[in-house]
C-alpha cells in the first residue's frame, strides 16, 4: 500500500518574523504528518492560487489551514475556496480542517459560522472527546486562537469533541472528514510570537500560562498528532 497524498490549501502565511524562526506555514503544516503520508502540493488560496480539476483528483487528503481572515469575508478567494471544498467533498476526497479550515468546511457544507459573543478565545484550553477512541482526549490542553465559531454543523457532521468555551471543537462525518477548532500545528514559542500581533484581553497572563504548561503541552500535543495520523491513515 502506497503513502497517502496530502494537499494543503493555505489560507494565510506566517508573519515575516515567524518565518525566520519557524519556516513558512506550509512547512509547519507538513510536519503534522508522519512517514505514512507524502506531500502532493500546496496552494496559496489567499493569493488566488487553486488546484486544477485534475489536481483535485490526485491527493487523498485535503488540509484547509488556519487564517486570520474570516470565512464570512466577501473576498473572492474565500468564495472560491468554499466552492472548492464542496467539489472535493463531492469527489469523495477526505477533508481535514484547522481553525479557519474547520469553519470553512462546515460553512461550505451547509453549516453556520458566527462571531463569538465573548470575543477572542486564546490560549491553552482543555478538550474532551465524546466516545471516539481514535482521537482520545480527556482534558488535554490544546492551543486555541479564534473569534468566530461553528454554531451549526455542516451536513452529515457530528460533534465528537468540545471545550468549555467551544461546543464544536472537534467534528467528523461518516466519510472520514475531520475538523478541529484548535491548532495542533502550533508550538508554544510560535504561539507566543503570534500573540504579539493579535489584540485580546489578559494577553500577558495567557502567554505566561502557555509557557508554564509548555512541557505538558508538547507531550499531549505529540500524543494527539500520533492519534491524528493513525486516524487519517485509516479513513
Amino acid at each position: 500500500m502506497g503513502k497517502k497524498k496530502v494537499a494543503i490549501l493555505l489560507c494565510d502565511d506566517h508573519y515575516p518574523e515567524a518565518i525566520e524562526q519557524f519556516g513558512d506555514y506550509s512547512q509547519t503544516l507538513a510536519k503534522l504528518f508522519d512517514d505514512g503520508f507524502e506531500l502532493y502540493g500546496s496552494w496559496n488560496c489567499y493569493l488566488d492560487e487553486f488546484p486544477t480539476a485534475n489536481q483535485q483528483l490526485e491527493a487523498d487528503i485535503w488540509l484547509v489551514s488556519g487564517s486570520k481572515y474570516s470565512v464570512n469575508d466577501d473576498d473572492s478567494w474565500v468564495a472560491q475556496l468554499e466552492q472548492l471544498v464542496k467539489q472535493l467533498d463531492e469527489k469523495q476526497k477526505r477533508l481535514f480542517g484547522i481553525c479557519f479550515g474547520h469553519q470553512m468546511i462546515h460553512k461550505a457544507l451547509g453549516g453556520k459560522v458566527e462571531q463569538r459573543k465573548e470575543g477572542f478565545a486564546v490560549g491553552l484550553k482543555p478538550v474532551y472527546i465524546d466516545d471516539f477512541s481514535s482521537l482520545p482526549l480527556s482534558g488535554e490542553s490544546l492551543l486555541f486562537m479564534h473569534q468566530e465559531e461553528v454554531t451549526s454543523l455542516g451536513k452529515g457532521f457530528r460533534r465528537i469533541g468540545y471545550s468549555e468555551h467551544c461546543e464544536n471543537a472537534v467534528t467528523i462525518d461518516q466519510k472520514g472528514n475531520l475538523t478541529v477548532q484548535y491548532h495542533p500545528e502550533f508550538v508554544i514559542d510560535f504561539f507566543a510570537l503570534l500573540c504579539q500581533r493579535v489584540e485580546f484581553d489578559n494577553k500577558q497572563a495567557i502567554v505566561e500560562a502557555c509557557y508554564q504548561g509548555k512541557e505538558r503541552y508538547h507531550r499531549q500535543s505529540s500524543n494527539f498528532i500520533k492519534a491524528l495520523n493513525h486516524y487519517l491513515l485509516s479513513v
